[in-house]
Order: structure tokens, then sequence, then C-alpha cells
């Protein structure tokens, strides 16, 4: 995720304003919170499996699961206008990196059963990423 689209969606989050998160797709909000949550459980300033930390991580999960994964979001939409959603055979990128981030965060947590849950993850991470890539080839 590029640096200004980033500070884009953090200053939506922090605004409060209905009008600013409508420009962001829920993937994005997905990576965010999943970023913030390894924060948490990264930091030395807080105590392990911190309240934030587990915020975070719900967070994650509930904006990911908003939208089917095959809910495209290309980069050449405007996102002045907002997210614009087509049903497709393909995902995007942006989900591939939030189920990752995601996936990744279950792995560092130690919580139990994570490693069957990433392994379901990688499974789906993986049959996402063969579809980006059909796309792609199917266009050069």
């Amino acid at each position: 995720m590029p640096r200004q689209r980033l500070d884009k969606i953090v200053s939506a989050l922090y605004s409060g304003s209905d009008e600013a998160i409508k420009g962001v797709y829920n993937q994005e909000l997905s990576t965010v919170y999943s970023i913030l949550a390894m924060a948490e459980l990264m930091s030395d300033k807080n105590p392990p499996y911190s309240q934030m930390q587990k915020r975070y991580a719900y967070y994650a999960k509930l904006a990911i699961t908003l939208d089917c994964v095959y809910m495209v979001c290309p980069d050449s939409i405007s996102h002045a206008t907002g997210p614009s959603y087509t049903l497709s055979q393909h995902a995007c990128v942006g989900t591939i990196e939030a189920l990752l981030l995601r996936a990744l965060y279950m792995l560092l947590n130690n919580d139990p059963g994570s490693a069957q849950k990433v392994w379901g993850n990688l499974g789906l991470i993986t049959k996402l990423a063969m579809s980006v890539s059909d796309v792609y080839s199917e266009t050069n």
C-alpha cells in the first residue's frame, strides 16, 4: 500500500467523518488494523495480549469479512467517488495483502489452534493469488 494512501486511510479513520470513510475499501481497513494489531503485539510498552491489540485484530477480521473476496477494487477506480465494487472471478491484490497480514498476525499471536487457521488461510491466499496472476497473464 503506498504511503500516501495509508496516510489518507489513517486520517479518515481519525476524522470520525462518515464521508471520509466512504472512500476507503474494506480490504484497506483490514490491512491498517492488522498492522496496528501487530504493532501492539510487538510493543514493549504494552502488556502481552492487551485489549487494544485484540480490538485491532477483531476490527481487521471484521473489515475483511464485510465483502466477498472476489469483490474487485481495481486501482483504476477513483477513490474520490468512493469504492465501486464489481463481482468478478478474481480478487484484488489488496485482499490478498489483508489476508496475508491476518495470517501473519495469527502466527505471531500464539493463539491455540492458530497453526491450523493459518494453513487454511494460506490455501485461500494461494488460490486468490493464482486468480490474480491468471488475470495479468491474460492481459499481456
